[in-house]
């Protein structure tokens, strides 16, 4: 039995990749992470912390969505059923059945799995996927991405957004951001990251230190002391 897939081709330097979406459930029955035991030796990812699945889980249970496609290795032949137009065009590709293995979106996938008792409506929650052609007996490639994926890639610094965001909130009340922290099931140091924030904003502008802490949205040439470094002492003093 094969799956049969909408998905938009897009070529990269020789290499296919399809993206599309599926229903939860139907990519959980289907697709599979290769996890290291002693009696599988062979897998390369870890086991997911239970803490991380059960923050996902219950994020989505709080109304969270998953806009970012899970990296996923087929092993098997992708085959296009309908020729592409173009080098980026929409195809429909067949895959075989319980051929695809997480590369990168293992704890969304754990995440689902975990609130899916909770919340039925996740069994159609369509996630988007982002396809590649591996093999079944050299999983090399399929390896070189988890690598470069988990080793290589930085987070972007997000301190700007977390500013604009709080000032954007404070508009409708003292506690509007942090009920947005709590939204999105915000860690604990991000939320005395949010503390921070509140408490430097009343230090730049009414106290001895108004207009020499520098925004994280302003130039370097404004203020003398750039905000991060008094976030980051307010955090360590709580």
């Amino acid at each position: 039995m094969s799956l049969k897939l909408n998905a938009i081709r897009i070529q990269q330097r020789g290499t296919d990749i399809y993206i599309t979406a599926m229903p939860a459930r139907e990519f959980i029955d289907n697709s599979d992470i290769d996890i290291w035991s002693p009696t599988h030796r062979e897998g390369y990812q870890r086991v997911v912390r239970t803490g991380d699945i059960r923050a996902l889980g219950d994020y989505l249970f709080k109304g969270g969505i998953l806009p970012t496609s899970i990296l996923v290795s087929v092993r098997g032949q992708i085959t296009i059923s309908r020729p592409p137009s173009s080098p980026i065009a929409p195809v429909e590709i067949v895959i075989p059945r319980n051929s695809m293995y997480v590369v990168d979106g293992q704890r969304r996938r754990e995440g689902i799995i975990e609130m899916m008792p909770k919340d039925s409506t996740l069994a159609n929650f369509p996630l988007p996927l982002c396809l590649f052609q591996s093999s079944e007996t050299d999983l090399s490639k399929e390896m070189e991405h988890f690598y470069v994926v988990n080793k290589r890639q930085k987070s972007v610094p997000t301190d700007l957004a977390q500013q604009l965001l709080y000032e954007k909130y404070s508009l409708q009340g003292p506690r509007a951001f942090f009920d947005f922290l709590n939204r999105i099931n915000a860690r604990l140091n991000e939320r005395l990251v949010g503390l921070a924030v509140s408490a430097v904003v009343q230090l730049r502008n009414h106290s001895p230190w108004r207009n020499l802490i520098r925004p994280a949205n302003e130039l370097r040439r404004t203020g003398l002391i750039p905000q991060e470094p008094w976030q980051t002492l307010l955090v360590d003093l709580y």
